[in-house]
């Protein structure tokens, strides 16, 4: 599948979206089912609070801060290594609730909320430091957003669905091609825990470590 997107993107995106014609094959990302109730609308509000950090080529807000930008346990939020948040969940209770719901299943770490406004776009690239696989749960997707894997197809955010994606061993490119504010919010997770592991093994992403 390819879209036509505007014009106004550089041409390395318009390429990008309009000459990789491949599907999804399941292996490099993949909807999945969380065991409780994502109340969307109320996180839509909190986010919208955040003391967002301008610096990157999007904006994000990190929920756990390092003095470094070194990967690591101490970016994990759970009952058996706590740290100290940078929001005060009384505060944002549908982000708090989010967390601790996430965290019922297993450790999850470097967890960020994305806003991405209209017109904007992550170029095509991997990531490769906190581990191949990020989990992403939409917040809003408006039409004309796109999360494109390359050489796999459009990641299906069209009903909100959670999706593991491997973007640590993918190329990928995200954009905004509406009128509207896109945001998100993606963790990595300790797959090795029974939780994590049980759901990933409900997919057919290869992932041995």
């Amino acid at each position: 599948m390819t879209v036509h997107i505007s014009e106004n993107f550089p041409k390395i995106i318009k390429d990008f979206y309009l000459y990789d014609e491949s599907a999804s094959d399941g292996s490099a990302h993949q909807p999945i089912d969380l065991p409780f109730e994502i109340d969307r609308s109320a996180l839509l509000v909190d986010a919208k609070k955040l003391p967002w950090d301008m610096s990157h080529a999007i904006r994000r807000f990190e929920i756990v801060k390092r003095e470094d930008d070194v990967a690591g346990t101490d970016r994990t939020l759970n009952n058996r290594q706590p740290v100290t948040a940078q929001i005060d969940f009384n505060e944002f209770k549908a982000i708090g609730k989010l967390i601790n719901d996430l965290n019922s299943i297993g450790p999850v770490t470097y967890m960020s909320f994305k806003n991405m406004l209209p017109g904007e776009y992550l170029e095509p690239h991997m990531d490769s430091l906190y581990g191949p696989l990020s989990i992403y749960i939409p917040i809003t997707w408006p039409s004309g957003c796109y999360f494109k894997v390359y050489k796999q197809g459009f990641v299906d955010f069209s009903d909100l669905k959670p999706n593991i994606v491997d973007t640590g061993g993918h190329v990928h490119s995200v954009i905004n091609d509406s009128n509207e504010e896109r945001y998100t919010f993606s963790f990595y997770c300790d797959w090795q825990s029974p939780g994590w592991n049980k759901i990933l093994a409900g997919t057919k992403i290869n992932y041995n470590n």
